[in-house]
């Protein structure tokens, strides 16, 4: 059957910092692939060059408060008339949809798709959660029939914090672009100059990738590191911020190729060669929903460890494609690491595992797996109303 889609939300497909908006491009993309599938883009700001000739792409950069965005969308909405409307994520453009339902103008159902949280999204960057984007992100979740997340553990989270009930929440994984899966040659690339410090030395590396924070758990990680019977060095793709230099002042070690290696703004290229420089990858994270970091280290053919708390556990089968690690208790997360650098056969084995899974999260895959859930969607609301 054709069907009419508006995602809204933000968009864009470079390898960006921000990852929801990394994700939600791809996803357009992939979608706009399937046959008698419209996919019209609504998206605030955050547009890359490759996705400005996307030709159902409506960029609309004007705010709630202008009268005038509020015709637009109305206007939009009368004349293509979506089958079904999927917010990715809180914006200006969702909160107006939702008023428009409200008022009985918009009749299409609506659909939410939760990457993460407000919650452990500004808790991660070590920022104060304001009151009203919860209240916000909490209101337009539960004007939605339907909701999609990144993990079983994240839809537990969600059920929990918002009283929803599991059924109204399906999960989808997040994908990978099939390029992560490319053989890279670090050798002759001048992008990864900034790399040759970390070739050079002899010692085992541990990767962790993302911004330092009490969330993501580099405290445990640096505690962890004090001990290590292995003399490894660990590799943070991140920031030097003041959460990573707190953890290191209340131990001996330094940022320096001795004991922790810190590198800022790499290009996606350049990320390949640094997994496949690291011999291990780690995120000890307190809550994350579904970390695209992980899937890229396993396609990378890395063995990873993570903590309970991770979404990507619920795909991941323990000591066959990846390790779901005692991350809280330093000591035994010391133990599990200096077992597997010590053991060079499993962690090709292992890491080896890991890539055939990833392979299953192509981007292909996860638009299928959306087809799937808004065809679902439309189905239970005709016989609602049958």
């Amino acid at each position: 059957m054709a069907l009419n889609v508006w995602l809204v939300g933000f968009f864009c497909a470079e390898h960006t910092k921000i990852g929801l908006v990394n994700v939600t491009s791809r996803l357009a993309e992939n979608l706009s692939q399937i046959q008698d599938v419209h996919i019209t883009v609504l998206s605030q700001t955050y547009i890359r060059s490759g996705m400005t000739n996307y030709k159902n792409l409506k960029v609309i950069k004007a705010s709630i408060l202008d009268p005038a965005l509020w015709r637009r969308v109305i206007t939009l909405y009368k004349k293509e008339n979506p089958d079904i409307i999927n917010f990715h994520g809180i914006s200006e453009l969702a909160v107006l949809i939702v008023t428009l339902k409200k008022l009985g103008i918009v009749k299409s159902p609506l659909v939410f798709s939760a990457h993460g949280s407000i919650k452990t999204e500004i808790s991660s960057l070590g920022k104060f959660v304001p009151p009203h984007l919860l209240l916000l992100e909490k209101a337009l979740i539960r004007n939605c029939v339907h909701i999609t997340t990144v993990s079983e553990y994240f839809r537990n989270f969600l059920s929990k914090t918002y009283g929803i009930n599991t059924r109204e929440i399906s999960v989808v994984y997040n994908g990978l672009d099939k390029e992560w899966f490319d053989v890279v040659d670090c050798e002759r690339s001048h992008k990864c100059k900034k790399i040759n410090p970390i070739k050079n030395q002899k010692k085992p590396v541990i990767l962790f990738v993302g911004i330092p924070s009490h969330i993501k758990g580099v405290d445990l990680l640096i505690k962890a590191l004090g001990f290590l019977k292995s003399k490894a060095l660990l590799l943070i793709v991140g920031n030097r911020n003041s959460f990573l230099k707190q953890c290191l002042a209340e131990t001996s070690f330094t940022l320096n190729e001795k004991h922790v290696w810190v590198l800022e703004n790499l290009p996606m290229n350049c990320m390949k060669c640094i997994y496949d420089t690291a011999d291990i990858f780690i995120l000890p994270s307190r809550l994350d929903p579904c970390p695209l970091v992980v899937l890229e280290a396993m396609a990378r053919g890395k063995p990873v460890i993570i903590s309970e708390h991770v979404g990507l556990k619920n795909i991941m089968k323990n000591c066959v494609n990846g390790f779901i690690g005692p991350c809280d208790g330093v000591q035994d997360l010391a133990s599990l690491i200096d077992g597997l650098l010590e053991n060079k056969k499993l962690i090709a084995v292992v890491g080896e595992q890991a890539r055939k899974k990833a392979l299953e999260r192509t981007w292909e895959v996860v638009a299928l797996e959306y087809m799937d859930t808004y065809l679902s969607v439309l189905k239970h609301m005709r016989r609602a109303y049958a």
